[in-house]
């Protein structure tokens, strides 16, 4: 059953496993569509952690207020990280109901630049935020939002925003594991 479920998985997310490495995914790739954001890099690292992971980001200025960092990484996870640097009218960086709401609305203005392999763990996840959105009252950073029900999770989580500079940062992170 967990092999049938890792190969759905492999298909839903392009994945593929990395015969070079101990990782179960394949090398990071540009998530983002050209024909949307052209003036999107990518770039491929190791990580400092683990040797094996490799790390794919990509770097696009989203609005002229708004830098968007996309990091494509794991090893037992599939996992897309969106740091959005954002500058103009601060939010508190307390005020969980906001941010969750901008977390939402920005994600939903990226979707359409995202490649369709990856486009369903997002729409899920976003449509997840949303719900938590708006049935919790007592909404938490960093707090693990399930929206996959099987084996292997597929979840979400918004991270508490940082000030840096002028700028604020919020960072949304989708993950699907263990593989």
């Amino acid at each position: 059953m967990k092999a049938i479920l890792l190969t759905l998985m492999i298909s839903i997310c392009g994945l593929s496993v990395n015969a070079q490495t101990d990782c179960v995914r394949g090398t990071p790739e540009s998530i983002l569509r050209k024909n949307v954001f052209s003036s999107s890099g990518f770039k491929l690292s190791k990580s400092k952690e683990n040797p094996d992971e490799q790390i794919g980001k990509e770097i696009v200025q989203f609005y002229k207020n708004t830098k968007l960092t996309i990091s494509n990484l794991g090893c037992e996870y599939y996992t897309l990280l969106f740091s959005f640097e954002l500058s103009g009218s601060p939010i508190k960086l307390n005020e969980t109901k906001l941010w969750y709401s901008k977390a939402v609305e920005l994600m939903t203005k990226t979707k359409r630049g995202i490649r369709s392999t990856d486009l369903n763990l997002i729409n899920r996840g976003t449509n997840a935020l949303n719900s938590y959105l708006k049935k919790t009252k007592r909404l938490k950073f960093d707090h693990d939002i399930d929206f996959v029900k099987s084996e292997i999770r597929n979840f979400v989580f918004v991270s508490k925003p940082k000030k840096k500079g002028l700028k604020q940062e919020l960072e949304i992170t989708y993950s699907v594991g263990p593989l």
